[in-house]
């Protein structure tokens, strides 16, 4: 039996979202008992043996593991780890469902970048959608609410500072 491409595709993101939603809330979860640092040391230990174990040996072995661009290799997966260290780090200081929301911003930024980047072509169609998906996300945060508060308050005391030394009595 074979199966259509849409579909596998289906499946295999449906899969990808059911294991990072696990992470995510297994990072909330143990992140009280663990330092962060432990926690994505664990999970790239595991990645890589998967990889190598499972993976390579099933894409055509261990000799396409040379590369010829090794340092945009190396600066990608710096960028990995930076990435990772960033989203667990606002799971642990907020509240999943936040960081998850704010999270869902990627494709705008994804479709901006892929433009000045990589030149690709965004249609009209597509802008669209990710302007609806960006209100989508704003509507689950809640401006005035949550993570928004503290930008409110920011800059009421920002411009309280700036006011404070125009307005004066007669």
């Amino acid at each position: 039996m074979e199966i259509n491409s849409k579909y596998l595709g289906i499946i295999c993101i449906t899969l990808a979202q059911v294991f990072f939603t696990t992470q995510d809330m297994a990072i909330k979860f143990i992140s009280g008992n663990y330092a962060l640092h432990q926690i994505i040391l664990i999970r790239a230990s595991v990645a890589i043996l998967f990889t190598l174990l499972v993976f390579v040996p099933i894409d055509g072995g261990y000799k396409y593991l040379l590369s010829k661009r090794l340092g945009l290799h190396l600066l990608r997966g710096f960028g990995i780890v930076v990435a990772n260290l960033c989203f667990f780090t606002a799971l642990v200081t907020i509240p999943l469902a936040e960081a998850v929301a704010i999270f869902f911003i990627a494709p705008l930024l994804i479709t901006s970048l892929s433009v000045f980047l990589i030149g690709e072509k965004v249609g009209m169609r597509s802008w669209i959608a990710v302007f609806v998906g960006l209100i989508g996300v704003m509507i689950m945060l809640r401006p005035g609410f949550g993570v928004f508060q503290s930008c409110k308050y920011a800059s009421s005391s920002c411009s309280t500072s700036i006011f404070s030394g125009t307005d004066h009595d007669p």
